[in-house]
């Protein structure tokens, strides 16, 4: 979900979320300026990742 939500984000975020896949534990936080109608693919921006495994 967060892989599609994210449009565009912060640094190298989306490379290192995409690289660990999206493991148990792992946390992604998305910024979206809108309406809950409004939600569809590419439309938030990732600003952080956090990867317990890294």
């Amino acid at each position: 979900m967060a892989d599609a939500l994210a449009g565009e984000a912060d640094g190298d975020l989306l490379a290192r979320m995409n690289r660990s896949g999206f493991p148990t534990s792992a946390i992604a936080v998305l910024d979206f300026d809108g309406s809950w109608k409004a939600v569809e693919h590419g439309v938030a921006r990732l600003i952080a990742f956090r990867d317990p495994h890294a």
